[in-house]
């Protein structure tokens, strides 16, 4: 009777696990390896791990959710990392599911590449970069950004009335190492149940077995995070018994498991307190702001009942002084009218006046400027014909670089020096004489025609006191005269120019021949071999040679072309 009970009740737990059985129908012992240890100073807790490939329904679920969510509106908000947070407790807090906590942790994996590695791991000042599907900008908060004052329910500081202080969050108390022992040991006695059919047992805990029995419902991903081994220790499961070991392999001792508990619990108490601590401020805080906004608004009510009576009384006497200003205004509008009258006849006549005067000036005016573009033109046009008829290149309002070309230009033949104004010795007599600029010559010239045509103009046949100013006849004559001083300058540069182009050939024809020679002795030096002792005085002479070439026709080079510049001006 006793064998047929027992074997009844192992028929129901097979019966109860048929799920769990196919599951690991291929599936070996499992072996799991110890959960991480949390190196940080806030313990941070460790999230449970991600589904494995058994769970294809759950799987599949995640994939249709995370495809309605891609669909959605993602905004970001930023949490600054402070003791105690955990991407669990995170991911809890702003998705809504801390088994989410693997999107904080991709969403951060460019700014702290640690957590790919070590989610575990986060520090405190780190700025986390939190995607909230779904969420406008304005719906989710920053935990670091105070909520808004007002609360559905509470009454608006306005009024008078007041908000109920806030209620100190409440806060978990902490497992002791004791009952952590109790509630894994009771979860791997439950998945043992599930493996007894095959003949298999958990001899350790790792990453695959956890998340089975979440999936399971064995045990919670809450619970699992609750587990976690105090700092420098880990879980072992030595014949069926969970154990806790330090780094060393030895189990947990009762003074160690009492200093573990008080820690954990001081701990705790310390965060329960700065989060009352806080509430308290919060609240102090909140209730500060709505006595201010009370006595604004009372303030406020006063000065507009204030402003009233003013605006009443105001209102009397504008409407007293209105009727006065009325009876004002008709009457000095009707004078207004009379005289208004008489200014416009008045200025109807003075319009008709100045309007005759400045048609008369405009149109003396214009045939004045007609005038002076028809004698400008005249002027132009002569001057043109005088450089034509002399042989010389325009070069008026280019006195820059005709300066520049004639200073470069006397560093090949000094005789340029007498075209320059700036020469204190043009022609090389040892005493200051300034130059002659045919740029100024040219001016000069133009002027004079400008002067003539001028004159003709305005027919003007006299001088001032018949010795002041010009006429016809006198602005002719300084037209010849400036021509016949161009001309002359023109012809001495021209004799200057010649020689200097010549010189220029002959320099050019120095360079050919110089280059010449440095190739002879190129073709001479590549026959021989240069790395062979023997020919080393006869390498060392055709080197120097070649460098001495450079030299010359560098030097050369640059000579003739100080002669560039003015050819562009006076080929």
């Amino acid at each position: 009777m006793r064998a047929s009970t027992i074997l009844c009740l192992v028929l129901l737990c097979l019966w109860v696990q048929l799920p769990a059985l196919a599951m690991f129908e291929d599936a070996d012992d499992i072996v799991i390896s110890a959960p991480k240890e949390v190196s940080t100073s806030d313990a941070a807790e460790t999230p449970p791990p991600p589904p494995t490939q058994s769970a294809t329904k759950v799987d599949q679920v995640d994939k249709k959710e995370d495809k309605n969510k891609e669909k959605r509106e993602t905004k970001t908000i930023t949490h600054k990392v402070t003791r105690g947070d955990t991407l669990w407790g995170l991911a809890k807090k702003y998705l809504g599911d801390g088994s989410r906590y693997m999107e904080i942790v991709k969403a951060n994996a460019k700014k702290y590449p640690g957590l790919l590695k070590n989610p575990d791991l986060i520090i405190d000042g780190w700025e986390l970069v939190i995607p909230i599907p779904g969420q406008t900008s304005g719906d989710t908060q920053p935990s670091d950004t105070k909520p808004s004052d007002t609360k559905p329910g509470d009454t608006n500081a306005a009024t008078g009335s007041t908000t109920k202080p806030t209620t100190p969050p409440a806060t978990t108390k902490p497992l002791t190492v004791e009952q952590k022992i109790l509630k894994l040991q009771e979860a791997v006695n439950r998945m043992n149940m599930a493996l007894l059919a095959q003949g298999k047992t958990l001899t350790e805990l790792n990453t695959q077995t956890v998340r089975l029995m979440i999936d399971k419902g064995i045990i919670t991903e809450e619970e699992w995070m609750s587990l976690n081994p105090p700092e420098g220790y880990r879980w072992v499961i030595e014949k069926g018994k969970v154990k806790l070991v330090n780094r060393d392999g030895q189990p947990i001792t009762n003074a160690e498991s009492a200093k573990v508990n008080e820690a954990a619990a001081k701990e705790a108490a310390e965060k329960a307190k700065a989060e009352a601590e806080k509430a308290a401020k919060e609240a102090a805080e909140k209730a500060a702001k709505e006595k201010a906004a009370k006595e604004a608004a009372e303030k406020a009510k006063a000065e507009a009942e204030k402003a009233k009576t003013a605006a009443e009384k105001a209102a009397k006497e504008k409407a007293a002084k209105e009727a006065a200003e009325k009876a004002a205004k008709e009457a000095a509008e009707k004078a207004k009218a009379e005289a208004e009258k008489a200014a416009k006849e008045k200025a109807a006549k003075e319009a008709a006046e100045k309007a005759a005067k400045e048609k008369a000036a405009k149109e003396a005016a214009e045939k004045a400027k007609a005038d002076a573009e028809k004698a400008k033109s005249h002027a132009q046009k002569n001057y043109e014909a005088d450089l034509a008829k002399i042989g010389m290149p325009n070069i008026l309002g280019q006195e820059r670089a005709y300066l520049t070309a004639i200073d470069r230009a006397a560093t090949l033949n000094p005789k340029y020096n007498q075209f320059s104004p700036f020469n204190q010795d043009p022609f090389g007599y040892g005493y200051a004489a300034p130059g002659i600029s045919l740029h100024t010559l040219q001016y000069q010239l133009f002027e004079a025609q400008k002067l003539y045509e001028e004159m003709v103009a305005k027919n003007d046949t006299e001088k001032f006191l018949g010795i002041f100013g010009n006429d016809i006849e006198s602005a002719a004559k300084k037209v010849k005269e400036c021509r016949e001083r161009l001309a002359k300058a023109w012809s001495d540069f021209q004799k200057v120019h010649n020689e200097s182009k010549q010189q220029v050939a002959g320099i050019k024809s120095d360079i050919a021949k110089i280059q010449e020679a440095k190739k002879a002795a190129e073709d001479k030096l590549a026959k021989l071999d240069r790395y062979n002792p023997d020919n080393g005085p006869q390498v060392q002479a055709l080197l120097k040679e070649i460098k001495a070439k450079d030299e010359e026709i560098a030097k050369l080079q640059k000579k003739a072309g100080y002669l560039d510049d003015l050819l562009k001006l006076f080929p």
